[in-house]
């Protein structure tokens, strides 16, 4: 679990140091990253890209991805929580039955 999460972080401070550089680079070659994004011509691109890329959503992910969403959450989400329900049920019912009448805590042999 740790490396996972080392990794992770190595990951994001190289992202980062990868843009920190691009925009130096961008820099040093004179292009203005404010004109560019706020050209007409650009903000045109992104419109369309973004129509393009809602278009393909509706018209061609989004209906497995609910299938595949729902088939997650019936078979996989709820009976897991059901589990854990029943688990800390299970495990409070076990905890209330080892107490004695008097209050006292009754310790199994190991």
């Amino acid at each position: 679990m740790t490396n996972y999460t080392n990794n992770r972080k190595q990951g994001l401070i190289r992202t980062v140091v990868l843009i920190f550089i691009a925009i130096l680079i961008l820099s040093v070659l004179g292009i203005d990253l404010r004109k560019a994004v706020e050209s007409e011509m650009t903000q045109k691109n992104i419109g369309y890209v973004k129509a393009t890329i809602i278009t393909v959503w509706n018209r061609y992910l989004e209906e497995p991805a609910k299938f595949l969403w729902n088939g997650f959450v019936k078979y996989i989400w709820i009976p897991a929580i059901e589990n854990l329900k029943n688990s800390a049920e299970q495990t409070e019912a076990e905890d209330e039955s080892s107490v004695n009448v008097n209050g006292s805590v009754q310790l199994e042999p190991a």
